[in-house]
């Protein structure tokens, strides 16, 4: 929105202004009397009819009389616009009281008009539309500034990655708005007030107010000022360094704000502030839910972990040692078969017992490599690199089709970093086993200093993505992408149907999974929970 200067701040308008505020001068406290007294029957505040009475003529004959000029008076109905606002009165009733005020004043200027003719009309005319556009102009920048702060908070909301960090950009961009020295936000229980962050000391070391007298003080807004009294500053420091403090609770959040200078903050900021605290706490309290719900994710999953290594060790100790000692005692009767008769039945039995030892052989060859799959050893032995390469030869062993691995250099790794990557080529081999009929696959795994990337591609038939990830039997895609989450990493599937599958206007060529983790970072854990 323009602001007020040229055209409206013109030497036409200031001329208008000279010759208005001259001919009020004469009858300047008969007109503010009626005017407050106009206004005070409809209603408005005090503050308010002072802030009226600053954007009237009244106000320009006293300000220029005392050597002030157009310019700076107009400055200061802007300012009296604005406090209008912040004092929450309706632009319309702002509009309606000054057409009033001209209305009522006519009277003043009559004999003027008569005597100077038009001219004066016009000059009052003039006047009165500059002063609505310069309350508008107030208006709507109080409008523009909580606008900007809503997107600064939106914003930070994006970003804020737990409730701490969310906390400290709400303060910055408050602080901001108001134009503060200092804020701090507290959290109201039954045992008193805690600090929860202060922009005046990055740490924003907890600390607990439980005086219950100080705690009742603070169920309502009000503001402290250094020369009377500082009961009610939380903040030792402020006691010192601040002039005003003013304290706003929303429900159980409680904002203090500093200032270096005594300072109002109007109903409109009010209101505002504790609009945003309410949206605060309510925001922090989803990320604390959502840090919870990751912790008890991961700690899932390294149950789940923990339940694989253990089925795999019975799976060795128990079954599997039982089968090779099964596939002994076939091989010595065997032996003993052969040293005996070679009569027919006994050929048959030896048939027979090669069958059965050749099935027991490839059970034990099935157990080794579900064991492989439900805790791969390999793994915490050797790292990454090498489980990489030995699942990939798996793969090769069972599916006759190319597979291209490239694995750069790794960086030691943390545990749960390794085991999701193991898990997502895991399951991309699955995937491509049971539907994608590839001819060809890619495998690159790769490492930056704070990002590890894993791409599998292949030329098989595709899909609509959309639709597979919303197929009941699709778990294994689901998993991927949870797994990756619970990492702060990203997961994306790029696919679309070879032609023929979905009409030659979509021809596809198979597809590719792209998994990006961080390196660094600390990861919701036992500790979140």
């Amino acid at each position: 929105m323009p602001k007020f200067g040229a055209p409206y701040d013109s030497v036409h308008i200031e001329k208008s202004l000279i010759q208005v505020a001259g001919l009020t001068g004469r009858s300047a406290g008969a007109l503010e009397r009626q005017f407050r007294t106009r206004l005070a029957s409809s209603g408005f505040t005090p503050e308010q009819r002072r802030a009226f009475i600053a954007v009237t003529p009244v106000a320009a004959s006293r300000f220029l009389s005392t050597g002030g000029t157009p310019r700076e008076y107009f400055a200061e109905v802007r300012n009296a616009g604005r406090t209008l606002a912040l004092l929450n009165t309706p632009r319309a009733s702002v509009i309606l009281a000054l057409s009033d005020y001209e209305e009522f004043s006519r009277s003043v200027f009559s004999t003027a008009d008569r005597a100077v003719g038009s001219e004066l009309s016009r000059a009052r005319c003039h006047l009165h539309c500059a002063l609505i556009l310069l309350v508008n102009e107030a208006y709507s920048g109080v409008l523009e500034a909580e606008s900007r702060l809503l997107e600064e908070l939106l914003s930070a909301e994006h970003g804020a990655v737990d409730s701490d960090a969310l906390n400290r950009s709400f303060l910055r961009s408050i602080l901001s708005h108001v134009e503060g020295m200092a804020a701090a936000l507290f959290h109201k229980n039954q045992q008193g007030l805690r600090l929860l962050s202060r922009t005046d000391s990055p740490a924003g070391k907890q600390k607990n107010f439980t005086d219950l007298p100080c705690l009742r003080h603070h169920s309502r807004a009000f503001s402290v000022s250094n020369s009377v009294n500082t009961s009610g500053i939380l903040l030792d420091q402020w006691r010192t360094r601040s002039e005003t403090v003013w304290s706003i609770p929303s429900g159980s959040a409680v904002l203090q704000i500093a200032f270096n200078k005594a300072s109002k903050l109007y109903p409109r900021h009010l209101e505002f502030l504790r609009g945003i605290l309410t949206r605060c706490s309510s925001v922090a309290a989803r990320l604390n839910r959502e840090i919870w719900l990751r912790g008890l994710s991961l700690r899932m999953l390294e149950v789940e972990e923990l339940e694989r290594r253990r089925l795999a060790r019975e799976l060795h100790d128990d079954a599997g040692q039982s089968l090779v000692v099964v596939r002994l005692q076939i091989e010595l009767l065997e032996m003993s078969l052969t040293a005996g008769s070679s009569d027919a039945s006994f050929a048959t039995a030896l048939a027979s017992l090669a069958e059965i030892r050749t099935l027991t052989e490839e059970t034990i060859f099935g157990v080794r490599r579900l064991i492989s799959d439900l805790s791969p050893a390999v793994l915490e032995q050797l790292g990454l690199g090498a489980a990489l390469r030995q699942l990939t030869n798996r793969f090769r062993s069972n599916y006759p089709v190319p597979v291209r691995l490239h694995l750069g250099p790794l960086p030691d790794l943390n545990p749960r970093l390794k085991i999701v990557a193991y898990r997502v080529l895991q399951e991309c081999f699955t995937n491509i086993s049971l539907h994608s009929r590839a001819k060809n696959v890619n495998v690159s795994v790769t490492s930056t200093d704070n990002m590890l990337k894993l791409s599998v591609e292949d030329d098989g038939v595709g899909f609509v993505v959309e639709e597979g990830l919303k197929l009941k039997n699709r778990f294994g895609l689901l998993g991927i992408r949870e797994r990756v989450t619970l990492l702060n990493g990203k997961f994306s599937i790029q696919s679309t149907p070879r032609c023929g599958d979905q009409g030659p206007d979509k021809c596809g060529s198979g597809t590719k999974v792209i998994v990006t983790l961080p390196l660094t970072g600390e990861y919701p854990g036992r500790n979140s929970l």
